[in-house]
């Protein structure tokens, strides 16, 4: 049962049964405090064999019933309450406990029921369960605490032992208020002192915790996380044997490592909290370092907190030196070792001889060309870096300059740096004029050596991600799957970058005229579906920030950058309208074996709607796959009053005609974006071009001409049947 603490038995009550005979199955209480189950002895008999059967029931006030969920009972309502919450919580990253949750209270008796029952100075526990004796009330409360007793998941393995909560973590603080105490330890008036009763309450409940909290769940079992006598064993003894399952989640591996973690140190194992860190430091948490600080940084002098750290830097140094993503190591450095600005004001200043080694370690974050594939939140990290400098400017043009340059293929990265240095500016964290010329150094590599083609529109990114399907054997780490694709930016991002050339330019380096220069030479290189959902709101963020500016829009080269976006997007987003083409050829599958050309030749055709393919059943099934496979126009099905059976095909769309109500779609995008501009300012801007965005007006209909009969074949009318044998192969 997970009680690791000493078993003792008490004479409570003594039954005597008569022969043979047993109480039935039924719900225990607890009638002292700590009882967790009830001695039974049975006197020798001529009886051999039976099971010990334990059920355990709780009482689940707030929300479950009569089920067995693993080998844990629940009846009544219980079950119900806790069965319902099972399946509104079935897909969310949270896991469920059930817990027997105890308040005690102690204070002064407000009625002196001891003078009725008990002589001065009696002392006694008493059991209200079934008594009906009146409880004692307690006037002032001198101390109230709120423990978990246990923790058991819903198979009934023990998950952890007694705890320590605040009434902040009860959805209903209230719930204990409306219950009577199940125990009282009363203690009668000694001389100057009054009665003091002492009530225990008892309420089973769930516990619903967020996987990426587990790990901090768990550890709060620790009544004294300094005491190194105090083992986890009861977490780490569950874990272990969920991660043992093979369909453990990730967040029970975190977990696991944590407190493995965690137990290291208290034992003083300093060569396995090494190892763990080398080899999994990228699973942990950054503020699992936030607890490492507290264990390094005490309130013992900074002697012994030095020496507590000479004996993890090692391992340290070598989770910082990992191929990690630089966002996270950062983020466990700055847990570890936080700015002076971002302590509490009552904590214990870091010493400096650790803070040095942070700074070093920033340093050889950013050697090379820093990280093999930067991010977004990278380029955060790296503008962080330089406030734990006292030159950041210097460090910057050092250390981060260099970085920068060299990731031409990460442009939201770059991005990001440059938007966290203008906000750093803005808030005083950095020197103002320092810090703007070199934000306009960094400006002018980005625009001589970004490839704007690259640029991809995170929404548009982030929509492909949602709709991608794993497969099954898909193995990997699974924060790689949620990583943001490097080159994702939005028109938000572009727009600021704008606003800040444009404010930043003068007569002799005119950031503003570069990039627009460098963008028209790509215009038409730039990738379609990025020119309309990402570009083209740019332009309408770039005409509003240059009327903000007083920059007039007649300007030769803005004009020019303007109408080099618009057209680019009429010809590689919109393009030509296709022609109307009513054949029924559609495309055919992948595949080579004989079944399938046959089928692809009817797909060809472009006269036959429907044909049959009499064909035995694995044949079928084949086909059946590959036109699924192939998710183009067209259905099956069989007829199963032929012998073999038939499979008939069916085309349901002409290609043609899709193509042609996709261009009106995107016709109709194109003009209702282009009208948002107005059509003085379109006129004013785009000059004698504007006459293409005119032409995406409504137009008039087109006679068509039909289609001359091959010659010498006579053409079969739609919708007649073309029957195939598939059964001479």
């Amino acid at each position: 049962m997970g009680i690791s603490a000493p078993i003792r038995a008490e004479i409570y009550k003594m039954l005597l049964y008569e022969q043979g005979a047993m109480f039935k199955p039924h719900t225990d209480i607890e009638k002292i405090p700590g009882m967790f189950g009830t001695l039974v002895i049975s006197l020798p008999s001529n009886h051999t064999g039976g099971d010990v059967v334990l059920m355990i029931y709780i009482r689940v006030p707030a929300s479950t019933g009569s089920v067995i969920l693993g080998r844990l009972a629940l009846k009544g309502p219980d079950l119900t309450r806790v069965a319902a919450l099972f399946q509104a919580c079935s897909g969310l990253p949270v896991v469920i406990f059930l817990a027997l949750v105890e308040k005690m209270e102690m204070g002064g008796v407000y009625d002196s029921y001891e003078s009725q029952y008990n002589g001065p100075g009696s002392i006694g526990k008493y059991d209200y369960k079934g008594s009906k004796k009146p409880r004692r009330c307690i006037g002032d409360v001198f101390q109230s605490t709120l423990a978990v007793k246990i923790v058991k998941d819903l198979n009934d393995d023990v998950v952890s032992g007694e705890m320590f909560i605040n009434e902040e973590h009860l959805l209903e603080p209230y719930v204990f208020h409306d219950i009577d105490p199940d125990t009282e330890d009363f203690q009668g008036h000694t001389g100057n002192t009054g009665a003091l009763a002492t009530h225990w309450y008892h309420l089973g409940s769930l516990v619903i915790v967020p996987h990426d909290s587990v790990s901090d769940f768990l550890s709060q079992a620790q009544k004294d996380r300094w005491d190194l006598g105090t083992l986890p064993e009861a977490q780490i003894n569950w874990l272990a044997r969920r991660c043992l399952k093979p369909d453990a989640q990730d967040y029970l591996i975190t977990a696991m490592v944590n407190l493995v973690e965690h137990a290291a140190l208290q034992h003083g194992q300093y060569s396995l909290f090494e190892t763990i860190l080398e080899k999994l430091s990228h699973i942990l948490p950054s503020d699992w370092y936030s607890w490492l600080r507290e264990w390094l940084i005490r309130n013992d002098g900074e002697e012994k907190a030095l020496a507590r750290f000479s004996k993890v830097k090692s391992g340290l140094s070598l989770a910082m030196s990992s191929h990690d993503s630089l966002y996270h190591r950062f983020e466990s450095l700055s847990h570890l070792v936080p700015l002076s600005t971002d302590l509490r004001t009552d904590a214990i200043p870091t010493p400096d001889p650790i803070m040095d080694w942070a700074r070093q370690t920033i340093r050889n974050f950013l050697h090379g060309y820093g990280p093999l594939e930067a991010t977004i939140e990278d380029g955060l990290s790296m503008a962080n870096m330089a406030l734990y400098f006292d030159d950041p400017i210097l460090f910057l043009t050092e250390s981060a300059i260099p970085v920068f340059e060299k990731q031409i293929s990460a442009p939201s990265f770059r991005f990001e740096v440059l938007a966290r240095l203008r906000d750093l500016i803005a808030e005083g964290k950095l020197p103002s004029e320092e810090a703007m010329n070199l934000c306009r150094t960094m400006s002018r590599l980005l625009i001589a050596s970004q490839d704007f083609t690259l640029l991809r529109d995170a929404d548009i990114l982030a929509a492909k991600e949602k709709k991608r399907a794993y497969e099954p054997w898909t193995t990997g780490n699974s924060s790689d799957l949620g990583r943001e694709p490097e080159p994702a930016t939005t028109h938000q991002t572009l727009g600021d970058f704008f606003i800040f050339l444009l404010k930043s330019s003068t007569e002799t380096d005119n950031l503003k005229d570069q990039f627009m220069t460098k963008v028209i030479k790509q215009a038409d290189k730039l990738p379609a579906a990025e020119l309309f959902s990402m570009w083209i709101p740019y332009l309408r963020s770039s005409v509003e920030a240059l009327q903000k500016e007083n920059v007039p829009l007649t300007t030769p080269l803005y004009k020019k950058f303007f109408s080099a976006l618009v057209l680019a997007t009429l010809r590689c987003y919109l393009g030509p309208e296709p022609p109307k083409a009513f054949g029924w050829s559609v495309a055919g599958v992948d595949c080579p074996c004989g079944n399938c050309k046959k089928l692809n030749a009817f797909l060809a055709l472009p006269t036959v709607v429907s044909a049959r393919f009499p064909t035995n059943k694995n044949r079928r099934f084949h086909v059946h796959k590959q036109i699924e496979r192939a998710r183009i126009g067209y259905t099956h099905e069989t007829d199963r009053n032929t012998i073999p059976n038939t499979m008939v095909v069916t085309k349901t769309i002409q290609p043609g005609h899709v193509k042609l109500q996709n261009w009106r779609a995107r016709r109709k995008q194109c003009a209702k974006a282009f009208g948002e501009f107005g059509v003085e300012r379109l006129k004013t801007l785009l000059g004698s071009s504007y006459v293409e965005v005119e032409r995406l007006g409504p137009r008039p209909a087109r006679t068509t001409t039909s289609q001359s009969p091959v010659v010498g074949k006579k053409r079969a009318a739609a919708g007649t049947f073309e029957v195939i044998d598939l059964t001479s192969d």
